[in-house]
């Protein structure tokens, strides 16, 4: 492997390249929209598993919103930058790195790729 060449993810990788990104460029959300449009994100949310209901009384840290957690890992997908360098607007990066590595397992994140990307079927040239 190349000195400093990205390193590829060991599951599920959306992306075949990664392309260095000059710095990270501010995401979506935090410019004031959302990465995922309401159409996409009513695609998606049926697939994820049910919510935590809020404890009481409360115990612990409270779960993170899919959708915020979903859009972060999205950015991080498209930069290519490290976990850690999410921004905390998304969540944790350990948050979002190991629910990742969880739903790459359950097989979530290709069905979420799949509604992201959506593969059109072959034109008929016969």
């Amino acid at each position: 492997m190349l000195r400093g060449a990205p390193r590829a993810s060991r599951c599920c990788d959306p992306l075949a390249r990664r392309w260095p990104a000059a710095g990270p460029p501010l995401p979506t959300m935090l410019a004031g929209t959302a990465a995922l449009s309401d159409s996409r994100w009513g695609q998606i949310a049926p697939l994820l598993p049910p919510q935590q209901p809020p404890q009481k009384p409360p115990r612990g840290r409270p779960s993170l919103d899919h959708r915020r957690l979903l859009e972060g890992l999205l950015w991080i997908m498209r930069t290519g930058v490290p976990w850690r360098a999410m921004p905390a607007a998304y969540g944790s990066w350990h948050t979002a790195y190991s629910r990742y590595q969880r739903w790459c397992q359950d097989g979530l994140w290709d069905r979420i790729c799949a509604v992201l990307h959506p593969i059109s079927p072959p034109l008929n040239t016969g």
